[in-house]
């Protein structure tokens, strides 16, 4: 079952994942108890299925219970502990609650240094994800720094083309971006798009996610048609793959309506 929820979860089938996570959670609480570390850990699972649907306020909910208990049962530097206080971080970016996502994550950052060391994957999830916090925050300087430093650990420890490489890559042109740094984010995330394409396919979020990244970034270069052409086909996969009310579903129609707006107006100005 665990395998094939996680093969599920690779293909970016959330909403399936949810369901066989919940009947697993349902059972592992009647067999052996809402503290028993398997029911904490699906509980965990089942959350961050949540977040990558945008149900950020059931993912908190759950991942509060969960913390507490593991806190309490296991220690803060178990390692299930640490991934139900990242999850929690993440739920927290999620809805906006950047200053307490930044303080979660820092907490998460110092203990895996010091048990699993700097180059540990879990350690570099957990420090892209407080870049992602600085980013947030228009702390754009902190946040190019730890995403480079980020990037060059994952290429050595996963290699170049895993997709917690190409994640990074990915953040780290849009913090470009933000700095108005176009020509060396578009070039990042068309490296990005051509691998994530390959290794994940066209439709997984991450592939979508980059491909609204490199829209964006033509639009503020001016290059409004390449920039409406891609927004059209991330619009139409994200409505298959997250549904049409996903928060991420709703900023690429947003950007969309943005880009034809423009072109519309160059038109006018033309005429």
């Amino acid at each position: 079952m665990v395998i094939i929820i996680t093969n599920i979860i690779t293909v970016g089938n959330y909403v399936k994942a949810e369901k066989l996570l919940s009947k697993l959670l349902n059972r592992f609480r009647k067999k052996l108890g809402d503290s028993h570390p398997t029911t904490l850990a699906t509980m965990n699972n089942l959350a961050n299925i949540y977040n990558r649907q945008g149900k950020y306020d059931n993912a908190e909910d759950l991942l509060k219970q969960c913390l507490d208990t593991q806190k309490a049962a296991l220690g803060e530097s178990h390692p299930t502990t640490q991934a139900t206080m990242y999850t929690l971080a993440n739920a927290y970016d999620y809805q906006g609650k950047y200053r307490d996502a930044e303080v979660l994550y820092k907490q998460c950052l110092d203990t895996q240094n010091e048990v699993f060391g700097e180059s540990h994957p879990d350690t570099l999830s957990t420090m892209n994800s407080l870049a992602n916090a600085y980013g947030d925050q228009g702390k754009y300087r902190d946040a190019e720094v730890l995403y480079k430093q980020c990037l060059a650990k994952r290429k050595v420890v996963l290699g170049e083309n895993h997709p917690d490489t190409l994640s990074t890559m990915n953040n780290l042109a849009a913090v470009y971006s933000h700095q108005g740094k176009y020509r060396d984010a578009e070039v990042l995330l068309k490296q990005c798009l051509d691998k994530q394409e390959a290794l994940l396919g066209e439709n997984h979020p991450d592939t979508l996610s980059t491909m609204n990244n490199l829209a964006a970034v033509y639009y503020h270069q001016g290059k409004f048609r390449d920039a409406e052409i891609l927004y059209k086909q991330c619009l139409d996969k994200r409505k298959v793959v997250l549904g049409e009310n996903h928060p991420h579903t709703l900023d690429t129609m947003n950007n969309l309506a943005i880009t034809t707006s423009k072109i519309q107006s160059h038109i006018k100005l033309v005429k």
